[in-house]
């Protein structure tokens, strides 16, 4: 039953996080959100409380902004906590994080600054990262109609829809380069890794959790933060992987997206239960004008060959002088 599976979730995650004691000083990157909340109130309910949480950007145009909601949390926990800013400059930030990524994706970056805190603390912490939590626990990225697909093996019509519209790649690319990185070699590899997830309980959690979470939510604890702290990933822990991989979609689904996490944070932490979730964006993130003429130079000092710069330069242009076209840019 959907109540025997929470309690499963429950007891699971209770039992990876007490296999996992802080050797050092702990440290819970903590937002507005279900994963990391999870994690710092089972520390705190086990009697391990974290020495601190850290929250980087408060705000991002949520309607409940991450800060707000983690001082929150830390303040009845009886935990610091602290509010670290975003990088002074997002396209340095993105570049270096890029690169130390090995280019596998552009996100990120905003995680410089909590990268710099860990580094310079006198001894060697101890990080939770909550890395898979979200695809896992919830129906994220399980939308009805790509299971349809999935259950009459359309896999190329799947793959469609994951890729989505990409005429821009044949605008700023050069044709040498659109021949070489087609949209067909693109489907046809799609295809071939959901056919891998096809006999999972839950394919398309399986095949989100195998291709975004490898490449791009488990990069900052295995890239960025493991050089300086002990990373633990309680949500891979093999109980709970097990557990939360064996259930079939209709048991992560409900009232919202997050409503098989959200009830078993309310029925294992009841006292924490009245604060708020982080709210939805409150429209879409721009780049700020730094931003635009930083990747302008980057833009023109690059040698000829990949990319048309002819494009790029007329929209990173508009974007110096129109605000609201920066995200665009």
């Amino acid at each position: 039953s959907r109540a025997a599976a929470v309690d499963g979730y429950i007891d699971c995650f209770r039992a990876a996080m007490a296999r996992r004691p802080a050797l050092t000083g702990g440290v819970v990157p903590l937002s507005g959100g279900r994963d990391s909340r999870h994690i710092f109130l089972e520390m705190c309910a086990s009697g391990n409380c974290p020495e601190v949480a850290v929250t980087v950007g408060n705000g991002w145009g949520r309607t409940n902004p991450d800060g707000v909601i983690a001082s929150e949390l830390a303040r009845r926990a009886g935990v610091r906590h602290i509010m670290l800013d975003l990088p002074h400059s997002r396209w340095r930030a993105q570049r270096d994080t890029m690169a130390a990524m090995q280019l596998c994706t552009l996100e990120n970056w905003w995680l410089t600054n909590l990268v710099a805190y860990v580094r310079d603390l006198p001894e060697r912490p101890s990080v939770y990262e909550g890395v898979a939590g979200d695809v896992l626990s919830t129906s994220l990225y399980k939308k009805e109609s790509l299971r349809r697909l999935y259950d009459k093996g359309d896999f190329a019509a799947i793959a469609e829809s994951l890729l989505g519209p990409e005429r821009y790649f044949e605008q700023f690319l050069s044709r040498e380069y659109c021949r070489r990185f087609s949209r067909e070699s693109a489907i046809a590899k799609v295809v071939n890794e959901l056919k891998e997830h096809e006999k999972a309980p839950n394919p398309l959690a399986s095949f989100v959790v195998y291709n975004r979470t490898r490449r791009v939510t488990a990069l900052p604890p295995t890239t960025l933060l493991s050089p300086y702290a002990n990373v633990w990933c309680p949500y891979l822990d093999a109980d709970v992987w097990d557990h939360l991989s064996s259930l079939g979609p209709e048991f992560l689904e409900g009232d919202s997206t997050c409503s098989f996490h959200d009830e078993a944070l309310r029925r294992a932490y009841p006292e924490f239960a009245d604060v708020p979730f982080a709210g939805g964006w409150g429209g879409r993130r721009s780049f700020d004008r730094r931003t635009v003429a930083e990747m302008s130079i980057a833009v023109a000092t690059r040698p000829p060959g990949m990319i048309r710069k002819s494009y790029l330069a007329l929209r990173l242009a508009r974007g110096m002088l129109d605000p609201t076209y920066t995200g665009d840019a």
